[in-house]
């Protein structure tokens, strides 16, 4: 169970998020001062009416706190949710790398910020896409700019859907 806040501090539960769309994105990154990760949402939003044509809905999680992620949004322009972690529960819950070594990371409540990672769930739960950082630490600063670009993630949504579609589904007895 993943329970935080949005950028705008209300409620976020990713186990009430996930059913109530036909696919949910996250996209973990490491803050709004990482210049890859800006380019990344710029593009992201290239791909916004791409995503709600899909019937998926787009979050983005950061270990900032909820200001440093409001005026992130508002300056891009960007039409998505994003969700802090500060404490990096995710972490614990998704597996999402922290990075401690970076001159960054002194800026952190846990002295720590997220790694990139990207995760595809449809309605019933099933993760459909994973992809993560491979490695932390400051050497590898540049990794992240060998994360699937937005339109592998588009057509990874689709192949979830489609996969979504085709599963048989259980009939309910009652």
């Amino acid at each position: 169970m993943l329970l935080l806040e949005t950028q705008d501090e209300l409620p976020f539960d990713l186990n009430k998020v996930v059913p109530s769309h036909k696919a949910t994105v996250l996209v973990a990154f490491r803050g709004p001062w990482c210049p890859y990760c800006r380019a990344y949402w710029d593009d992201l939003a290239d791909l916004a009416v791409d995503f709600q044509k899909l019937g998926a809905v787009v979050y983005g999680i950061s270990a900032d706190k909820p200001k440093a992620l409001r005026r992130f949004k508002r300056k891009r322009a960007l039409p998505f949710t994003f969700v802090s972690d500060p404490r990096l529960k995710s972490h614990d819950v998704l597996e999402i790398r922290r990075e401690k070594n970076h001159p960054m990371s002194a800026e952190y409540k846990k002295g720590a910020f997220l790694q990139p990672a990207i995760f595809v769930w449809t309605p019933d739960g099933k993760l459909r896409y994973h992809w993560s950082q491979d490695a932390a630490g400051f050497e590898n600063v540049f990794g992240m700019a060998n994360r699937p670009k937005p339109s592998k993630v588009l057509a990874k949504v689709q192949e979830a859907l489609a996969e979504a579609e085709a599963a048989p589904t259980t009939a309910r007895v009652g």
